[in-house]
């Protein structure tokens, strides 16, 4: 054998020999090498908010809203809805089964409904709505709010046969969230 494959040989032997000297002194020394681990694991009940509310109108049923049954006196009809009559529907947004505060957005879905038939903000039928969205801080969850929405049917020259003999409902589409 060549010096060179002898100190090879001889190279690796020692190598080989003092990583069994260190995995010895590993094992068997007093040098201990931990790893600390902590698997725990428990239950807590935590309490959520409840977050209930009800839109009510005394002439509401399932938020379609026939708007025969809201008519005001005028003078044109006093129970049947045609061109010149006017109503005031009454909503009443109950949150006290509510915990936190909340953002709505109350909508109407006016497809049904003839064109020149308007919702307004006020008695006077001046500032015409098309939806309401508002807040309801916590200090305010255990009241009721009241909210009055008046229509008017206008008059037009318009062919509105269409609507003769045939309920006319007002469709209210609510969103209501949490108040961040």
């Amino acid at each position: 054998m060549t010096d060179d494959k002898v100190y090879s040989n001889l190279k690796f032997r020692l190598i080989i020999l003092l990583a069994l000297l260190l995995m010895f002194y590993i094992i068997f020394s007093n040098i201990t090498f931990a790893s600390y681990k902590s698997n725990s694991i428990g239950n807590k009940n935590i309490q959520v908010a409840s977050f209930n509310y009800k839109i009510e109108s005394d002439k509401m049923n399932n938020l379609n809203i026939n708007l025969e049954d809201t008519i005001l006196p005028n003078n044109y009809s006093n129970d049947k809805v045609i061109p010149g009559t006017k109503g005031l529907i009454n909503l009443k947004l109950d949150f006290n089964e509510t915990d936190v505060g909340v953002k709505y957005k109350i909508m109407f879905n006016l497809d049904k409904l003839p064109s020149n038939l308007k919702l307004y903000k006020d008695s006077n039928y001046k500032e015409e709505l098309n939806y309401i969205e508002d807040e309801v801080n916590l200090d305010k969850l255990n009241t009721k709010q009241e909210i009055n929405i008046y229509w008017k049917w206008l008059f037009t020259d318009d062919d509105e046969s269409l609507y003769q003999n045939k309920d006319i409902e007002l469709i209210i589409n609510s969103e209501v969230k949490q108040n961040i």
